[in-house]
């Protein structure tokens, strides 16, 4: 067992793979991201841009929790 993990860092390829196939529990991370944008005053812009940084993060956690 690790004691220390070491951060991944996600290749283009990689992110573009996540970003095309379905990721558990994002249908629970979309509302929260609509909530953002209406506290925050965001565009769909910038929306979509948050979508895209949160979705990679999201698969790995998920993916993450999976290999333990």
């Amino acid at each position: 067992m690790p004691i220390f993990t070491l951060p991944r860092v996600l290749g283009e390829a990689t992110g573009s793979a996540i970003v095309r196939r379905q990721v558990a529990g994002w249908e629970q991370a979309q509302p929260v991201i609509e909530v953002m944008e209406a506290e925050h005053g965001l565009t769909a812009g910038r929306r979509y841009k948050v979508a895209e940084m949160v979705r990679p993060a999201h698969a790995t956690a998920a993916r993450n929790c999976a290999d333990r």
